[in-house]
């Protein structure tokens, strides 16, 4: 699948205007923001979930804001407090002009990785952390045995015990 975001009524995607959505992208009128569709019993929710081989290399996000997930808020199950705007698993998809802002996890404020090899190109990532009962590495990005490809990147206002924008744990980002 590719999915396209970030247009203006009647846009086509030649014509986005990509600078205007990525420099304001909570009140811009490009933008094009995915929120959580529900939460579970502790008000836990992630927006974007790529589970055992879900995305693959042809998968495209493009034009998003990704924001306000919350994965910090589980007391007995630490193995899910990870990656609220973004978990990967086996997963490797191309993520384009998107930002990630104002996500919490115990890991992986907004994104974790786990055996994965996603593309993040040209996107930003502000305000993520790390929080809850466990709160951990990673505010922006963590890695776990995977080798994201990280290209024109912009990180800004993360916070994590460790790794305030990116912590690798047996992993080697390009």
């Amino acid at each position: 699948a590719k999915i396209y975001g970030g247009f203006s009524l009647g846009e086509r995607k030649a014509e986005r205007d990509i600078k205007a959505m990525m420099t304001n992208p909570l009140s811009s009128d490009h933008a094009a923001i995915l929120l959580p569709a529900s939460y579970d019993e502790e008000g836990n929710f992630r927006i974007i979930e790529g589970d055992a081989n879900a995305l693959s290399s042809d998968t495209v996000f493009d034009g998003f804001t990704v924001a306000g997930g919350d994965m910090s808020n589980q007391a007995d199950d630490f193995d899910n407090l990870r990656g609220s705007g973004m978990y990967n698993n086996n997963s490797s998809p191309l993520v384009a002009n998107c930002t990630f802002a104002n996500n919490k996890a115990g890991k992986g404020g907004a994104v974790y990785n786990l055996n994965s090899s996603p593309t993040f190109s040209n996107c930003s990532f502000t305000n993520n952390q790390t929080k809850g009962v466990f709160p951990e590495d990673g505010g922006a990005l963590f890695n776990s045995m995977s080798s994201p490809d990280i290209t024109d990147c912009d990180f800004s206002g993360n916070m994590a015990v460790n790794g305030g924008a990116l912590y690798n744990e047996s992993s080697a980002p390009k």
